[in-house]
Parts: C-alpha cells; structure tokens; sequence
C-alpha cells in the first residue's frame, strides 16, 4: 500500500475510537454535554464561513481581499458573462432567410399530441390539464387546432 499504509491506517481507526469512547463516557456528565454542545456550536459555525468568498483574484490576477472589492468583482465578473453577445448568436445573424409556406396544424397532429401528453398535469401556463382537452373529445380539438393555426398566421401569442 502507499501512503500510511495498513499499519498506520489501523492507528488512526484505533486513536479515532479511543476518542470516540471519551466523548461517550463525558457525555453522560453535565459537563460532558456542555462541552459536546460546544463543539456542535462551533462546527456550525465553520460550516456557515466556508459559504462566504474572502478571497478573490482582479482579471490582472491581484488578490483581492477587502469585502468591498471583492463584491465589486462579482458584479464585473457576471456582467461580463451576462452582457457579452454570444458568439454563436453573431454567426447567425449571416444566415440565409428561406420563405416557404409552413402548413396549417391538422386535427391529426392535435390529436396524436394529446394522446402523447402526461396525465394529471397541467401543460402550460393556462394550467388546463391534458384531461379537460381529451374530456372535450373533437369539439376540443378543433378548437385547439384552430388556436394553433391562429398562432402559427398570426405569429403572436393572444392575451387571454
């Protein structure tokens, strides 16, 4: 083995035991419980400060360590990532517009559709479930079908 190795592998489990049996026997003391108490205080503690940043590099690598300046570089750092155009958006901005005549929805692609839908959600933000449509039988897929013809002309969502 590398490392510690067996040997010492087996030091360390033994060493931790001892420990832990201490613990166990002081525990039933007040003072026992007292100083558990404190040291379940005091691991709280550390956990919470390994959430916060104290320490940061500026873009020319400086470390940063005033809470201040630190905050500061957040904000340059996300509004860099969140402002700059997207590479792949510029390139598109080449692309050829093809016109061609995009088809009216069909009752069958409607239909085929809800069929495929989840039971006992709601799809969108109108929060119909899939069984108020299926319930309604045809005359709810022809109106589903004439809305998404009227959107697919109209090339708008309506407000209600």
């Amino acid at each position: 083995m590398t490392g510690w190795g067996l040997r010492g592998k087996q030091d360390v489990a033994k060493a931790k035991n001892k420990a832990y049996e201490e613990i166990d026997d002081r525990s039933e003391t007040k003072e026992g419980t007292n100083e558990l108490f404190k040291l379940a205080k005091k691991r709280d503690r550390h956990g919470q400060n390994v959430q916060q940043i104290r320490v940061m590099k500026n873009e020319d690598g400086e470390v940063l360590m005033e809470e201040g300046k630190v905050k500061q570089r957040w904000k340059e750092y996300f509004d860099g990532l969140l402002n700059k155009e997207n590479p792949r958006e510029a390139q598109q901005t080449h692309a050829e517009v093809i016109a061609r005549v995009v088809e009216n929805v069909s009752d069958n692609e409607v239909r085929n559709a809800l069929q495929r839908m989840k039971k006992g959600y709601a799809q969108g933000p109108d929060e119909i479930p899939v069984e108020a449509w299926v319930c309604l039988g045809e005359i709810g897929i022809e109106f589903l079908t004439e809305l998404f013809n009227r959107l697919l002309h109209g090339e708008k969502m309506p407000e209600e």
